[in-house]
Order: C-alpha cells, then structure tokens, then sequence
C-alpha cells in the first residue's frame, strides 16, 4: 500500500484556536487512522 499523499490544503492558515473547515486533497487516505494538525486531532 502506498503512503497517503497530500496535494493540496484549503486554506492553508487558520487561528491557532481552530474551528476552522479545512479540505485536505490527496491520495491514498483508505485507512489513515488520524490527521493531525500539530499535535491537535482533525475531526470529520
């Protein structure tokens, strides 16, 4: 299986905050476990 890759994220800045909707665009995300950003867990 081949590593996820990531072509694109939008937007690429947010508040540190979060709540911020962002769409990650790429490949090969069929069974990622998790996407951080930082050490903060994205939600879906």
């Amino acid at each position: 299986m081949a590593a996820p890759m990531v072509s694109s994220v939008s937007p690429n800045q947010g508040p540190v905050s979060g709540g911020t909707t962002v769409t990650v665009t790429g490949t090969g995300f069929t069974g990622v476990p998790a996407v951080r950003f930082g050490t903060k867990s994205a939600t879906s």
